[in-house]
């Protein structure tokens, strides 16, 4: 049956389509001076396929990839290579025999079993020393990288943490915990699972621990982040001859305490047969499928991965199941999900809000998309003199248009990336303007100046009459009081290269009789006359 499979597999499998995922899977047992392949196949591959593609040869650098992990983001697979005491990194997509493209592996690393990159803080959480859980920066490398905190063994009298011998780490971006697959040190040994949130740093209690018969036996755990969901790969054991019959319990990833499963799935090929152990659990996000590996110490053709769907409830039967050395030439590790190849293109997006502005305004700038984690900076490269750029804040220093050209740095194995915005600068209103006349209360024959205060730009200002026309006249700057009564005017700002036009609000002068006497010759003569 199996060879039936595999021949059908054999052109679809080869010529997947881009939406397929891969199963991607290392192992463990490389002797010294020796390099373990990673091996990708398609959610198509059945039997014996060959990979669809392996990172392979003297150049990766690998001995044993236990674990891995593929960080979308970046598109980079981050691998625990458990006996050559490294985290090494790779690029997704990478074929062939390929150099890492950064090696974490200060001396505290040890022995590391599983990590969880966590793109959102920009970290990394490994298993360190086979004991601990690390917490390095996303973008570390080399031996003498700090770590960010850890989380302290807890084996042995007097530990708090919970840790004794972690496997199988996971982030839960929900509750910004860590998850690890552990036993307790002390008999019956059961297995657990403990939690620690993220910042979590030195000696301290588990946030959290999923306890019971329903994990006391587990094997493996993987995690969904979008059902948010966690699977526990368990045995129960039988009496010998007989081998374990295997299921996977299903949690919800709030749960705590001897909790009981949500459901539980199962199969007749969950099974160890004696001498054989299963190596892990993993989950691909990309076909909602459970990858259980299975391996047989120093047999290598006894090698065997399964898949199941994870939305499975009670008996089920696996969709692949690949087998034999092309899976490892050693012993299989733990499977990851990759996609089959990178995704489409995430644009750059330049933003401008707003995008029309008026002069002396300003814009926040920002950017959507684009491909790794560089670092974004912002430019004008059209219209100079219209606009100006501090950080990502635009300050129109002029009217018409400008274009705005955000530049995301390059990021191994991803170019610079460059996108733009255009922006249009608008006249700007002028500050409230006010007009004064002084006096505002003046005879016949008189004069009041004017005055203004407020306005913006360089445009000239001139006065008005807007009723009482026979009572005042205007000469530039002056008001002259012609007759008795009261007349309106207002101010008037021309508008220049950057301003509208400005208008005042009216202003009201009374003109009074005149206080000179009328002359008619009957007057009293002055005095001593």
């Amino acid at each position: 049956m199996r060879r039936s499979l595999a021949a059908t597999c054999l052109l679809s499998c080869l010529a997947a389509p881009a939406g397929h995922a891969e199963i991607m899977v290392g192992g463990l047992g490389a002797p010294e001076g020796a390099t373990h392949p990673l091996s990708a196949f398609t959610s198509l591959a059945q039997g014996t396929m060959t990979p669809y593609r392996q990172i392979v040869g003297p150049n990766i650098q690998v001995r044993e990839p236990m674990f891995g992990s593929y960080e979308p983001n970046q598109q980079l697979i981050y691998v625990s290579d458990f006996r050559g005491q490294a985290v090494r990194v790779f690029p997704a997509f990478a074929s062939g025999d390929v150099a890492p493209i950064r090696v974490i592996n200060p001396p505290l690393i040890g022995q590391t079993r599983a990590n969880a990159p966590v793109f959102d803080h920009g970290e990394l959480g490994v298993i360190v020393s086979n004991c601990c859980i690390g917490t390095y920066p996303l973008d570390a490398s080399g031996d003498a990288v700090p770590r960010v905190r850890a989380v302290s063994w807890g084996g042995g009298s007097g530990g708090v943490t919970g840790l004794n011998s972690p496997h199988h780490l996971h982030y839960l971006p929900a509750s910004d915990e860590y998850a690890v697959l552990d036993y307790a040190p002390a008999p019956s040994y059961a297995s657990r699972i403990v939690f620690h949130h993220r910042t979590a740093n030195g000696n301290v209690p588990p946030s959290r621990m999923i306890t019971g018969p329903f994990v006391a036996n587990a094997r493996g755990m993987a995690y969904d982040p979008t059902s948010r969901r966690i699977f526990v790969l368990r045995i129960t054991p039988q009496s010998p001859p007989a081998g374990n019959i295997g299921l996977i319990s299903v949690f919800d990833d709030s749960a705590s305490g001897d909790a009981v499963p949500l459901h539980t799935i199962y199969s007749s090929q969950l099974y160890e047969d004696p001498g054989y152990y299963f190596a892990g659990l993993g989950f691909d996000p990309y076909t909602d499928r459970l990858m259980v590996s299975i391996t047989q110490s120093g047999s290598p053709a006894a090698n065997r991965l399964m898949t199941f769907a994870a939305t499975a409830v009670g008996s089920t039967s696996p969709i692949q199941d690949l087998n034999g050395t092309n899976l490892s030439p050693y012993s299989v590790g733990i499977p990851f999900g990759v996609p089959l190849s990178p995704p489409a293109p995430m644009p750059l997006l330049a933003v401008a809000h707003p995008t029309a502005i008026a002069y002396g305004g300003t814009s926040a700038l920002s950017s959507q998309g684009g491909l790794g984690g560089g670092a974004v900076g912002f430019s004008v490269t059209s219209g100079a003199g219209t606009c100006a750029i501090s950080a990502a804040t635009l300050t129109a220093i002029g009217t018409g248009t400008c274009t705005v050209t955000a530049t995301k740095a390059a990021d191994f194995p991803f170019p610079e990336q460059t996108a733009t915005v255009d922006l249009s600068v608008a006249l700007a209103e002028q500050a409230a303007l006010t007009a004064f006349a002084s006096p505002t209360t003046l005879p016949v024959g008189d004069t009041s100046a004017l005055t203004t205060q407020g306005g913006s730009g360089t445009g000239a200002v001139s006065f008005q009459v807007s009723n009482g026309f026979g009572a005042c006249a205007i000469q530039g700057n002056t008001l002259d009081a012609l007759a008795p009564g009261s007349c309106s005017l207002y101010a008037f700002k021309a508008g220049d290269a950057h301003y509208y036009p400005a208008i005042s609000a009216e202003i009201t002068v009374t003109v009074t009789p005149s206080n000179d006497v009328f002359a008619d010759g009957f007057e009293e003569p002055a005095p001593g006359r």
